[in-house]
């Protein structure tokens, strides 16, 4: 099975406002607002007359970028010492 898009959505990947979700991290479509839900809670409202849609995500990119190091040959020659003892 081929890699799908956001776009490319079944019925079943996606949550709309008001719905009850499970504890995780979700990226509402067509926005950048991320939410993260400690417990089992009810998706929030959009509040500007638009239905917000909303699709669970793994990973977010800030995560992403947080735990992703910088190749050895950007790191400064102090860091390489660092590393090295």
């Amino acid at each position: 099975m081929g890699q799908r898009s956001e776009y490319d959505l079944y019925e079943d990947d996606y949550l709309l406002a008001g719905m009850k979700a499970m504890p995780g991290t979700y990226r509402r479509l067509g926005s950048r607002q991320i939410l993260t839900l400690e417990k089992e809670d009810i998706l929030p409202a959009s509040l500007d007359g638009n239905v917000a849609c909303y699709v669970r995500v793994d990973h977010t990119w800030a995560e992403h970028y947080a735990n992703r190091r910088a190749p050895a040959t950007l790191r400064s020659p102090a860091h390489r010492e660092m590393e090295r003892k």
